[in-house]
C-alpha cells in the first residue's frame, strides 16, 4: 500500500536482496528499509526478491536488557502468536537469578483463541515464584510464598478478546486486575520463592527447558516490575489499552520509584 511493505518479526537482509527493472538492471538504490518496513520510492515497474532472517532476539524497552529469546513465535499485524494447536511458540524472558523478595507486578495485553484446558500464559509456576493462567476461562494469579501456592481468580473470560491483565503482589496483599478494575485479591504475606528457572510468556518452563501447558495467545504487551504498582498507576496506565510513549515516559524516561525490569511491545 502506497509503496510501503511492512515485515514484523524478521530482519531484512540486505545482500541477499535483489530489486531489478525490465532490463535486468540491479535497482537496490530505488528501496529503502526502516523501523520495519520496506519504501519503494518508483512508479516504474520493478521485481524485488526480499531475503529475511527470523530475529530471535525480542528487544526489552525497559533499559535493564533483558532481551527475549524467540522460540517460534509468529508475528502478525495485532502482536505476536504463541502456540496453536500445529506448534508451540513462546518467548523465554531470563529473570531465572532474580530474587523478587515480596513485591512484583506482572503485566500483559493478551486474547486466548482457544480458551480449553490449563494455559501458563506468563510465569514460571513448578519451579520458581508463580505466574499467571488460564483455567476454566478464569485467569488465574499463582504465588510460591514461604513454601506454600497461594491463588486467586477471576470470573469467566471471552474468546477472542483483548485484556489487559495484571498480576501484583505489594506483601500483604495479592490482586488481579483485567483492564484497570481490581477484579479479585486475598490476604497474604511473606516473600516470594527465588527463581531458578526463566520466566516464560507462553508457557510454563520444566527443568529441561521444554514449556508445558502452553497457551494458545496473541499478546501486544508484556511487563515485569520488580515492585508492586498503585491501583492508581493500574488504572492509568493499564486499563483498556497501554500507551507505549505513555508508559516509557513514566517509567523508562524518568525517575520512579517502581522498578520495570522488562517491558515488551510487540508492534
Amino acid at each position: 500500500e502506497n509503496n510501503k511493505i511492512p515485515y514484523k518479526g524478521y530482519t531484512l537482509n540486505e545482500t541477499m536482496t535483489k530489486c531489478i527493472d525490465n532490463n535486468g538492471n540491479v535497482v537496490n538504490e530505488e528501496i529503502a528499509y526502516e523501523n520495519g518496513t520496506i519504501t519503494i520510492s518508483t512508479d516504474r515497474t520493478i521485481y524485488c526478491y526480499l531475503y529475511f532472517d527470523r530475529e530471535d532476539v525480542i528487544k526489552d524497552l525497559s533499559g535493564q536488557n533483558h532481551n527475549g529469546k524467540n522460540y517460534a513465535v509468529e508475528w502478525t499485524e495485532e502482536g505476536i502468536t504463541t502456540s496453536t494447536k500445529d506448534a508451540n511458540g513462546y518467548i523465554d524472558c531470563g529473570l531465572e537469578d532474580h530474587n523478587f523478595e515480596n513485591t512484583i507486578t506482572m503485566i500483559t495485553r493478551v486474547k486466548f483463541s482457544d480458551l480449553t484446558g490449563e494455559q501458563d500464559f506468563f510465569g514460571n509456576w513448578d519451579t520458581a515464584g508463580g505466574g499467571l493462567l488460564l483455567r476454566e476461562k478464569k485467569i488465574e494469579l499463582w504465588l510460591h510464598i514461604s513454601g506454600d501456592y497461594e491463588k486467586i481468580y477471576s470470573d469467566e473470560i471471552k474468546l477472542d478478546s483483548y485484556y489487559t491483565i495484571v498480576g501484583v503482589y505489594d506483601g500483604n496483599e495479592m490482586s488481579i486486575y483485567i483492564d484497570g478494575k481490581k477484579i479479585s485479591s486475598s490476604q497474604v504475606n511473606g516473600n516470594i520463592q527465588s527463581i531458578n528457572m526463566p520466566i516464560l510468556l507462553g508457557g510454563n518452563p520444566t527443568q529441561n527447558g521444554a514449556p508445558y501447558n502452553v497457551s494458545y495467545t496473541t499478546f501486544t504487551d508484556a511487563l515485569v516490575f520488580d515492585s508492586a504498582l498503585s491501583e492508581t498507576e493500574i488504572r492509568e496506565y493499564f486499563g483498556e489499552t497501554i500507551d507505549k510513549d505513555k508508559v516509557l515516559n513514566k517509567y523508562v524516561n524518568t525517575e520512579s520509584d517502581q522498578k520495570l525490569l522488562l517491558y515488551y511491545k510487540f508492534d
